[in-house]
């Protein structure tokens, strides 16, 4: 960061097990170790047993050592936070606002952040094939290559940038250090709820899912991934890996997706929590603070969006879309521990790389 100091936030409190803590996280006050926790054990719910056996371990004092009990208090929570939160003044800014358009509305989809992703990739392809394609105003999915993630990710992170500088006003107050910080220690949810979203939509009845803007992955096009890697890559073993771990990150994530099936501004939202998120990077007092203020500034354009539709009961679909976002946030902590195998299969270790 730019050298900015921490402030202490007195009276803070995790309300799941009682430790101190600096920041709130996941929207609600809870610690980071709390946090961290429920992502990864969100969506394997059903494996827990309460170690006392009917549910009582936080009566007891001792929730940090139940997994099961820890994770209900915390289900607890985030659903009782999201009722207050939606229950608030939608009404009287519906009122204030019934005569003029929204000044600070949800962001529409990111078309410019979407064309610069379209004609970077379309400039990988071959140049005959590429003209091709530009001739038929075109551009089909097509199946990824291992050579094309890391420069598909940059293109992907400077639209970013350019996004997140047009829609939130409070991206600009930021230093140029700050605003790379916050989207780089984002950036992987943001690619993981990007992909989630277009594989839904894009492939709703398989397994297939969205590598990069234009290229996708399945199980039959894994060896054709793989054979554009490091020649010292025991290429087999690979396959193998990427195939046993995209079940539990990349699939699952999509197939949270579609339960869920978010509308577009509902997809907006999603993406605007994603950037806005304190959860992945250590963030000084000042930022924090324009974090939770854009996050609450999301959630009411959303609340008067419902209202303007007619909708009059969201608080359910609101959770739906808070438990939605907490499932891509443990995918992407499931898919740190699989990065971190294959740097040793010496996979993706360019990407780490200091420039030569």
């Amino acid at each position: 960061m730019s050298g900015k100091r921490k402030t202490e936030c007195a009276g803070l409190k995790c309300l799941i097990c009682g430790a101190d803590t600096l920041h709130a996280h996941s929207g609600i006050d809870s610690c980071r170790a709390c946090s961290v926790f429920y992502k990864r054990t969100i969506d394997r719910e059903s494996e827990l047993v309460c170690i006392s056996g009917n549910g009582t371990c936080g009566t007891k004092g001792n929730i940090v050592s139940c997994r099961k009990c820890r994770l209900e208090r915390f289900k607890e929570v985030l659903n009782r936070a999201s009722s207050v939160q939606i229950s608030c003044d939608v009404e009287r800014r519906l009122e204030e606002e019934s005569t003029e358009e929204l000044a600070n509305e949800i962001p529409d989809f990111p078309n410019a952040e979407a064309q610069a992703r379209k004609s970077g990739e379309m400039g990988g392809l071959h140049h005959m094939r590429m003209h091709e394609q530009m001739k038929m105003r075109s551009a089909p999915l097509r199946p990824t290559k291992y050579s094309d993630m890391v420069p598909y990710s940059q293109i992907f992170f400077g639209a970013m940038i350019d996004f997140a500088e047009e829609a939130f006003p409070d991206f600009n107050k930021l230093s140029a250090e700050d605003g790379h910080a916050l989207l780089r220690g984002n950036f992987q949810l943001i690619l993981a709820i990007d992909s989630a979203y277009r594989s839904h939509h894009n492939f709703p009845n398989d397994e297939t899912v969205m590598a990069t803007y234009l290229t996708y992955v399945s199980d039959d096009s894994l060896p054709h991934f793989m054979k554009y890697c490091p020649p010292e890559v025991n290429k087999d073993a690979a396959v193998e890996e990427f195939r046993k771990n995209m079940k539990g990150t990349t699939i699952l994530a999509k197939i949270d997706m579609g339960k869920a099936s978010p509308s577009v501004d509902e997809f907006m939202v999603l993406f605007g929590f994603a950037l806005w998120n304190d959860c992945s990077c250590s963030l000084d007092t000042e930022i924090a603070n324009l974090v939770k203020k854009n996050r609450e500034e999301i959630l009411r354009e959303l609340k008067i969006v419902y209202s303007r539709k007619g909708c009059v009961e969201y608080t359910p679909r609101m959770g739906e879309l808070l438990i939605l976002l907490a499932s891509q946030e443990g995918a992407v902590e499931r898919t740190k521990e699989d990065v971190q195998m294959y740097r040793v299969m010496n996979l993706f270790n360019e990407a780490y790389e200091e420039e030569k």
